[in-house]
């Protein structure tokens, strides 16, 4: 999870001249697009791990499919050659 210090940040725009209860909205509204939108590092190594089952999952798929088809195609030119 992402941390965002609301306060800080209200508080920044209170300095910079926006009105208090104002400045609080923008920092509410940040913090949500941050909880929303925004992905951790954990969330990125999940996504990676799934990604790398995915493309190793479909890479034993199509090694496993190539051999069949040679298998098959030398068992047709063996047959055809007897």
């Amino acid at each position: 999870m992402i941390t965002f210090d609301t306060l800080k940040f209200s508080k920044k725009l209170v300095e910079s001249g926006v009105p208090q209860r104002q400045a609080e909205a923008h920092a509410e509204a940040f913090a949500e697009v941050i909880d929303d939108q925004l992905a951790t590092k954990q969330d990125l190594k999940d996504l990676e791990t799934r990604l790398n089952h995915n493309i190793l999952t479909r890479l034993g798929g199509l090694v496993i499919a190539t051999v069949g088809i040679g298998v098959t195609i030398l068992g047709l030119l063996i047959s055809a050659h007897h």
